[in-house]
């Protein structure tokens, strides 16, 4: 099969390079998928390690359900309200939920 050899700038380079790693396509299949029309579908591209996002997902539940027994002492008496023990909660609850829209980000869920 014959090849090609074309010059590009930089940019030009690194834009089909993006494009090609964003639509699962080597920067060759890409530019003769457009340039031909040749039904150019996106192919599905490999999501983040699943693993992984697994076990953030599990060490963040561990974490809401500390949080909730936590909570759940302090509505009940059992721990007195104290500045600084609410103020740790409110650091906690803003730091789970950073994390929470990181994963969604990673795994490009939109809300």
């Amino acid at each position: 099969m014959p090849t090609l050899t074309i010059r590009l700038t930089n940019d030009q380079e690194d834009k089909i390079k993006k494009e090609a790693e964003a639509f699962g396509y080597t920067k060759g299949s890409l530019v003769k998928s457009k340039l031909f029309k040749d039904n150019f579908t996106p192919r599905k591209v490999p999501r983040p390690d699943q693993k992984e996002l697994a076990k953030i997902v599990a060490q963040l539940g561990k974490l809401g359900s500390n949080i909730n027994q936590i909570a759940k002492a302090l509505n009940s008496g059992k721990i007195p309200p104290n500045a600084e023990l609410i103020l740790g909660l409110k650091s906690a609850q803003i730091g789970l939920e950073k994390i929470g829209e990181d994963v969604k980000e990673t795994l490009g869920i939109q809300e």
